[in-house]
């Protein structure tokens, strides 16, 4: 009993930034409880504070893993490794993204109660995804994405539009319906194996020794839950319905914070068990197939929409197929991709949100055609649209070319590896979805540039205000990084060597 109780002392003190972040979600609440009154400014600004202290204690321990190495913490449920703390850095540079949008964006300002429980969910997710990205435990990885799921619910209806109620319970029921089918996977594999963590030697023996058929039905249940929080067909239903409903600032979170949570551990998942499973080549087409099918769906569905924050979604779901093609190579090229993608994505998608947001406060409207003209009336927000488009398209001279380029390269050098016609049946796929991509991602300068303003209340202005510096912050790294790429790889380098 000691040594159990001493066992737990001991690996509390490596969940610090985890509990930090607890710490402040309670402090939030109390606030918002004993001065209701408090403003959203307050509030996301002391989210901002809590979430820089937080990337301090992660790259802190960062230089303990550096000196001691791994730590495996709570009987092997949790591990704090530099895969673990990559993606723990990611979280923590969108917590304060986030943080500071929502002082900037028109919806969270248009907040006249809940501002203090609304920027401590939005503490308590990121917290949820942490303990996510260091699990190793099935049931771990369930309560995190459960935890992250309801938050997830709730911050949807604090758009406080028509369609907020409608599309916050879409994303219940979606869900629901996934995680149930997660959990029964979870308790099909755990009958199998006899172990609830994918690392250890138990678990490896028993995937060695139970029936084919029914593990691969238990992994494939498993994987839903984690397809519904990338936003993966075919559980991307909830997406354009939640990224039109909710805050900007939640929607640019919900493109790439729980996206990026769910693959740290199925990449890690997918290095362990891929090399002993006995179903290797079917699980390879499996992953093959998700990839295609959200690259198609995702480009094709966003061409033909008329609102930019619903297009926005669908892209987003495009970018999900190309993480996976990553997943499908599944190389130390890919891995690398993987994150270099993911942070190019995390500047990409917020500047793009936030683009979007502006566009729509000084038009009126967020659909794209409302944008007409409002590139030759407002240059300085023209020229960033451009910009931020180009680099979604994965096109030079823009750091998304890099971030394609390097997805790209690693099925390449995957299929010059296997020789199967699959391999490079995927990577053709992948280069004609980014021709696709070129057609909508184009459309709003097209719509700014080439198109006669229609709304003619369209102010022209020269004055830069923080939300134009704001965004500038987001989209010139994009330039940047095309020319000094290696700034972010050797970055990269750091937590993988």
């Amino acid at each position: 009993m000691k040594e159990q109780l001493f066992h737990i002392l001991q690996s509390t003190k490596f969940i610090g930034p985890e509990l930090l972040l607890v710490f402040l979600f309670i402090v939030l609440l109390i606030i918002q409880m004993v001065n209701p009154r408090t403003g959203q400014s307050v509030f996301a600004g002391m989210s901002s504070l809590g979430f820089a202290l937080y990337l301090k204690l992660v790259l802190d321990q960062l230089l303990f893993v550096q000196l001691e190495g791994s730590a495996i913490i709570y009987y092997e449920m949790l591990a704090l490794d530099k895969w673990a703390l990559f993606f723990k850095f990611l979280l923590a540079i969108a917590g304060i993204i986030t943080s500071f949008f929502t002082i900037l964006s028109q919806d969270t300002q248009k907040m006249e109660s809940g501002t203090g429980e609304y920027n401590a969910f939005i503490v308590l997710l990121i917290a949820g995804l942490s303990f996510l990205v260091m699990a190793d435990n099935f049931l771990i990885i369930y309560l995190a994405i459960e935890l992250v799921s309801i938050i997830s619910y709730v911050l949807t209806f604090y758009g406080r539009k028509d369609k907020s109620a409608e599309a916050g319970f879409k994303y219940f029921i979606f869900g629901a319906f996934s995680s149930a089918l997660m959990l029964y996977g979870i308790s099909l594999v755990y009958g199998l194996t006899g172990s609830l963590n994918f690392t250890d030697n138990l678990f490896i023996e028993g995937v060695r020794k139970a029936q084919e058929f029914p593990l691969f039905l238990g992994f494939i249940l498993i994987l839903s839950g984690f397809l519904f929080k990338i936003a993966s067909v075919p559980f991307h239903e909830w997406t354009p319905d939640v990224y039109e409903a909710a805050p900007y600032p939640v929607a640019a979170l919900f493109s790439i914070a729980p996206k990026a949570g769910a693959l740290a551990v199925l990449f890690k998942f997918a290095y362990t068990f891929f090399k002993i499973s006995p179903f290797h080549n079917n699980w390879k087409v499996l992953i093959a197939a998700l990839a295609i099918m959200g690259l198609t769906v995702g480009n094709f569905a966003a061409l033909f929409q008329k609102n930019a924050k619903r297009m926005l979604a669908y892209s987003s779901i495009a970018h999900t197929g190309f993480i996976l093609l990553g997943l499908f190579a599944l190389n130390q090229l890919a891995v690398k991709a993987l994150m270099f993608y993911l942070l190019i994505l995390l500047l990409m998608n917020f500047a793009a949100f936030l683009l979007v947001e502006k566009l729509a406060g000084y038009t009126g409207s967020d659909e794209i055609a409302g944008f007409n003209g409002a590139g030759r009336k407002l240059p300085f927000i023209g020229i960033l649209a451009v910009i931020i488009m180009i680099s979604l398209t994965g096109l030079p001279p823009t750091a998304g070319f890099y971030a394609k380029f390097f997805v790209f390269s690693a099925l390449w050098e995957s299929y010059q590896t296997s020789g199967l016609t699959l391999n490079l049946v995927v990577l053709m796929v992948g280069l004609l979805n980014t021709v696709v991509a070129l057609f909508y991602y184009l459309k709003i300068p097209y719509y700014m540039y080439l198109r006669k303003a229609e709304n003619n209340n369209l102010i022209l202005t020269s004055s830069i205000s923080a939300s134009d510096i704001f965004v500038s912050l987001l989209s010139i790294p994009l330039l940047v990084l095309f020319f000094k790429p290696n700034w972010l790889i050797n970055l990269i380098e750091t937590f993988l060597n």
